[in-house]
């Protein structure tokens, strides 16, 4: 039983990279975040004690600083690990880990600067605003 939802995750995955990625693909056929269904590979694999199958989830949108447009594609990955999201047309990305984990997010794009953001997973989802990254001269 194990496998057929670590094959179902891995589909969704798949699935969700394909749309992102996809120019010609409407919003409407497909929601991730208003349907709150997150497929587990994008979360953490290793749960604390204390969180098991608790997931806390950081959103927010990734933008030009100068001029202030969304990044298409970013990334938006957790150091030291195997998660990690890229944004859609928007800027805007969703990304699991576990309930009282800690580490970093590092946020990258083609051209630009990275940027190292630290978080604490307590609440069940953290509002990480607009993050402005600055174009590399």
């Amino acid at each position: 039983m194990k496998a057929n939802l670590e094959s179902t995750s891995l589909i969704c995955v798949l699935i969700y990279s394909l749309i992102i990625l996809s120019p010609s693909c409407k919003k409407s056929e497909i929601d991730l975040l208003s349907n709150k269904s997150i497929p587990t590979a994008l979360t953490d694999e290793s749960p604390s004690e204390n969180s098991i199958n608790t997931v806390s989830y950081y959103y927010g949108k990734v933008v030009d600083e100068a001029i202030g447009q969304p990044l298409v594609g970013a990334l938006v990955l957790r150091k030291n690990s195997f998660v990690g999201v890229y944004t859609d047309t928007s800027g805007n990305f969703i990304i699991g880990v576990n309930t009282g984990s800690t580490g970093t997010f590092a946020i990258s794009y083609i051209g630009y600067l990275s940027l190292e953001v630290p978080f604490t997973a307590a609440d069940p989802t953290h509002n990480m605003g607009i993050i402005s990254l600055t174009a590399a001269e």
